[in-house]
């Protein structure tokens, strides 16, 4: 689908404050992650705002922790570590 230009720094304000992840925009609008990303340094440079530092939500380990039902002191825990042989 092709946006306007105001669509698509619509589309970038969302992503730049935070109301929408890139992959989330790319999935609603149909756009691939990058051009979301593009559409949010669009929307940042036009309004000469500086860039920002997005976390991310998870690592693979603390979702493997999660879904293995684990918490972070008994994924540590000597019996659960690998030894040497």
């Amino acid at each position: 689908m092709k946006y306007t230009k105001q669509e698509r720094l619509d589309i970038g304000r969302r992503i730049y404050d935070g109301e929408r992840s890139r992959f989330r925009a790319a999935e609603t609008c149909g756009i691939s992650e990058q051009t979301a990303r593009t559409y949010m340094r669009m929307y940042r440079d036009i309004n000469n705002l500086p860039a920002k530092a997005f976390k991310r939500t998870g690592s693979a380990a603390t979702l493997l922790k999660a879904a293995a039902g684990m918490t972070d002191l008994e994924s540590n825990t000597s019996a659960n570590s690998i030894t040497p042989a």
